[in-house]
């Protein structure tokens, strides 16, 4: 459960191409309190990620954040050092990134890539590392952890691997987890097994969890709060109940009503006409606007993120509207 201690706070965070160059993140604000998990939804290409990899201080050269801050227990990791920054990787914030085959390293040994960490930031090394490994390996559920400790990336599963690298991310002991789509590249079965782990981990650990996905199912099994972003900015965050009950922003409506329904049969899902933005192309109103039925004449600024209920926040002149009509719609 959530407390009222913020662990992290992006404030007014913009990430560029270069110096010059297009917006890709523009704007940010979100908080995480401490033991809270908040999700962070929408559809590919909204920014999710990079801002992942900002928070990290991870991103690919000549993207950089512009402006803004990020608080890490008030510690402003824009500012810090390069290899204070480093220090803090791994054993006050780690990531479990979308794709485990291309995150490992093929030609480590499991032992090895978890012995990183335990030497790097709890002074392990030998047979404590070594034992230490198995212990974490045995906390995430891996089968025959004595045996799989010696493995090579490619000699596991997809499920094997995904394991292997939340043991890695624990192995600091960070109060920050970071979940980028850690379920993307696995069956249903595995994402459920995956998805329990992280949840049980959190709740034993205390950790706060930044979960990044487009599955809004898992957003409501596993979240306390949500944050939906569009085209490189949060258009609605709130209380996991108050988006999916009273969703404010027309694109939040839209991501609910595109869910498969049992009970439509064999009936057309329904979709969001047109696609996301690309980088560059943001214009300067409201982002969505070209995609929404709700445009009018007052979308053509670019409306701010402002409250629409308690600690519910979406970024629409007209919030609220359409909603009864696209409920009955999409029944």
């Amino acid at each position: 459960m959530s407390h009222d201690t913020p662990i992290l706070q992006v404030q007014q965070v913009t990430t560029a191409l270069g110096a010059g160059g297009p917006e890709i993140l523009s704007a940010v604000d979100i908080s995480l309190n401490s033991g809270e998990v908040l999700g962070v939804v929408g559809e590919s290409g909204s920014g999710k990620s990079m801002l992942a990899l900002s928070i990290m201080g991870l991103l690919p050269r000549p993207i950089t954040v512009r402006s803004g801050d990020i608080l890490l227990q008030d510690r402003n990791l824009l500012q810090l050092p390069a290899q204070e920054l480093r220090a803090l990787r791994g054993k006050d914030m780690a990531m479990i990134f979308q794709e485990p085959m291309t995150s490992l390293n093929p030609v480590m040994r499991v032992g090895q890539q978890i012995g990183e960490v335990l030497r790097w930031h709890r002074s392990m090394q030998g047979e404590a590392a070594r034992q230490e490994g198995i212990a974490l390996l045995k906390r995430v559920e891996m089968p025959d952890p004595q045996r799989q400790i010696d493995a090579y990336p490619h000699e596991l599963s997809g499920g094997m691997r995904q394991r292997v690298m939340i043991a890695i991310a624990l192995a600091g002991r960070p109060k920050l987890l970071i979940a980028d789509e850690p379920t993307t590249a696995l069956d249903v079965t595995i994402q459920a097994q995956i998805l329990e782990l992280i949840r049980n981990i959190q709740r034993d650990d205390g950790m706060s969890v930044l979960l990044i996905t487009h599955d809004l199912g898992v957003i409501a099994e596993m979240c306390d709060r949500v944050a939906v972003m569009y085209a490189g900015r949060v258009v609605e965050q709130g209380a996991v109940l108050d988006i999916f009950d009273r969703p404010a922003h027309p694109y939040t409506r839209g991501l609910l009503a595109s869910r498969p329904k049992i009970s439509a049969g064999s009936s057309w899902l329904s979709t969001i006409e047109g696609t996301v933005p690309a980088v560059g192309q943001m214009g300067t109103g409201c982002s969505f606007a070209p995609r929404c039925p709700l445009a009018g004449p007052a979308c053509a600024q670019r409306p701010p993120l402002r409250e629409v209920g308690v600690a519910h926040q979406a970024a629409c002149v007209r919030p609220f509207e359409g909603g009864h009509a696209l409920k009955a719609q999409t029944q």
